[in-house]
């Protein structure tokens, strides 16, 4: 017999309400088929058998491919406008963006030919070089011009238009330096006025 039931023994009639400690530990008396009822119904994980556990695994796991999946899917629209914004509009800006980065270098290179050319022929063909790539260039402002809506875009290309304004102006002095015959003259602007605006 435990110390419980010798306690019990001795005191003949326990409380209802009693407590008393027993093995380190306080318990109550309650009706012992309560207490199987209520293990009963405690639900552990531990006692589940190896297909239930399998199959809440599983499960859980598809739940979670599905919530992937649908998140993939509302995804997706702005993936492809994203892609779409890549491909059909930034792409062919930059490119023609770098067109216009290399026609003013070609713009550059003819400024300089002029005034070390003797010849009044191969002069003017440089200037008609010169001519048709700022043609050239102006159109693909144009172009951008119609294209580009946002608000930076606009307020970027209208400093870009203006800073061509100016180089266009430095552009046809040095053209009249190098016609008069002032080469010197010409020279000197070419390096202090047109190339720092280019």
């Amino acid at each position: 017999a435990n110390f419980c039931s010798v306690y019990s023994i001795f005191i003949g009639k326990q409380e209802p309400d009693s407590k008393f400690r027993c093995h380190g530990s306080w318990f109550q008396n309650r009706d012992p088929s309560s207490t199987q009822h209520d293990r009963g119904q405690v639900m552990n994980i531990s006692d589940m058998k190896i297909s239930t556990k399998l199959l809440v695994g599983f499960g859980t796991l598809l739940l979670l491919i599905m919530m992937m999946g649908f998140i993939s899917l509302a995804k997706l629209g702005s993936v492809e406008t994203a892609l779409v914004e890549l491909t059909e509009q930034r792409m062919p800006r930059a490119a023609k963006l770098n067109n216009i980065k290399m026609q003013v270098y070609e713009i550059g290179m003819a400024l300089r030919n002029i005034v070390i050319m003797t010849d009044a022929s191969l002069i003017k063909q440089q200037e008609d070089r010169i001519g048709a790539l700022r043609g050239n260039i102006g159109e693909i402002l144009g172009e951008l011009k119609k294209e580009i809506s946002s608000d930076k875009g606009k307020s970027a290309l209208a400093s870009m238009i203006d800073a061509r304004g100016g180089y266009i102006n430095g552009q046809l002095k040095y053209v009249e330096y190098v016609n008069s015959g002032e080469s010197d003259e010409a020279k000197a602007y070419l390096l202090s006025t047109v190339r720092p605006a280019q």
